[in-house]
């Protein structure tokens, strides 16, 4: 069974499901909840960030 988008009838895509993050992404996270900028915390994880 797949899992139900809570304000709408229509069923979600699988990879919409409880998941849990890469330790990498957990750094990313917390880094924006401190409120750094992408540039920031390509910075402090020593990453190159993307341009858009």
């Amino acid at each position: 069974m797949q899992p139900k988008n809570q304000s709408n009838s229509f069923p979600l895509p699988p990879s919409a499901g409880p998941q849990r993050l890469s330790p990498a992404e957990q750094s990313v996270v917390t880094l924006l909840l401190e409120g750094l900028s992408n540039k920031a915390i390509a910075q402090r994880l020593i990453l190159s960030p993307r341009d858009d």
